[in-house]
């Protein structure tokens, strides 16, 4: 597809999912299932939400790190990702987060400096801050069982059965190759547990708007609102997200 087709298509598709200027967006996303080729497609992507939401808006992508637990929780960046492509054409600040870590750009991302080194979710994490500066999530191609990390923060904080909390051991290596150890706070399902985050769309409510694409579907949600609903649910089946 050319270019000039591709930022019309994505134009069409933001403004439906009511992408608007001065947006705060947490950004989680899977362009593959969109059918559309084009070698600078998530550059395009960027581009057009980085005018939608002008210089006063601001844009946070994930940068996981999963690697940092076990070896099978490791994910291949694709040269051509979302979160890649922003890291190399932006300045952008990280989050201290070791394991659910975040990239932010905009004017108002300096709390990404402030949040908890040692664990993912709860107070002074990411998601936290996420809520109190009132970001929307867009899942770009994704459902929330694939972006909505979101839910994992209202899983700590209602203390969810099916998880518990657990120390581990992070080891990094310094310059001079000495080695330097953190003690990270994750919170692990137990065993033979099956999440199924794509529950929340069993609320037939204007608050999730929904936008498809040729493989898949795109989903806009004010974190707020994911927030009141998913705590709404939990607080009347604390096994709501369980398949």
């Amino acid at each position: 597809m050319k270019q000039d087709d591709v930022i019309k298509y994505f134009n069409s598709h933001f403004n439906k999912l009511k992408i608007k200027k001065n947006d705060n967006l947490v950004v989680h996303s899977n362009l593959s299932t969109f059918g559309i080729y084009n070698k600078n497609l998530s550059f395009i992507v960027l581009k057009v939400l980085l005018k939608l939401i002008t210089k006063n808006g601001n844009l946070i992508l994930s940068d996981y790190n999963f690697n940092k637990i076990r070896k099978q929780y490791s994910r291949s960046e694709n040269k051509n990702s979302l979160s890649l492509v922003f890291k190399k054409k932006l300045k952008y600040i990280k989050s201290k987060s070791l394991i659910h870590s975040h990239i932010g750009f905009g004017k108002n991302i300096g709390f990404l400096r402030k949040t908890d080194m040692l664990k993912s979710f709860g107070e002074n994490s990411d998601f936290a801050y996420f809520y109190k500066n009132d970001f929307k999530l867009i899942l770009l191609g994704s459902y929330p069982s694939e972006g909505a990390s979101y839910l994992h923060h209202v899983e700590y904080m209602n203390l969810v059965k099916y998880r518990k909390k657990m120390k581990i051991k992070i080891n990094f290596l310094k310059k001079n190759k000495n080695k330097i150890t953190f003690v990270y706070e994750y919170y692990a399902r137990k065993k033979n547990v099956e999440i199924n985050f794509d529950n929340i769309l069993k609320y037939k409510s204007k608050f999730i708007l929904k936008e498809k694409n040729k493989y898949g579907s795109s989903f806009s949600i004010k974190i707020r609102d994911l927030d009141k609903y998913a705590n709404k649910k939990i607080k009347d089946n604390n096994n709501f997200f369980l398949k």
